[in-house]
């Protein structure tokens, strides 16, 4: 929560679980765990020497179309925002 806050500027409210997968099966057990943050209000980032990332707010259609598009590549975070997306269909 604390990484949230110095990244982005927000302040969590509320973490959900939503799941977690192995990231690389056949090399290591090393899990990512996925979360939904419900956030407050946005303050200033307190970003540390070297980190330099504007943090921006995407609708789930600007989500999907930036996966679509070649825009994230990261499979760790594909994978995330798979989860993502099937809980958000489970919980309609």
């Amino acid at each position: 929560m604390r990484e949230l806050l110095e990244e982005t500027g927000y302040e969590t409210k509320e973490l959900i679980s939503l799941g977690d997968f192995v990231e690389v099966p056949d090399i290591s057990t090393s899990k990512c765990f996925v979360f939904i943050a419900k956030v407050g209000e946005k303050n200033s980032q307190l970003l540390e020497p070297g980190e330099n990332w504007i943090p921006i707010v995407l609708t789930s259609d600007e989500i999907n179309s930036y996966q679509l598009s070649g825009k994230i590549i990261d499979a760790s975070t594909l994978a995330a925002l798979r989860i993502w997306s099937l809980s958000q269909k489970l919980s309609k």
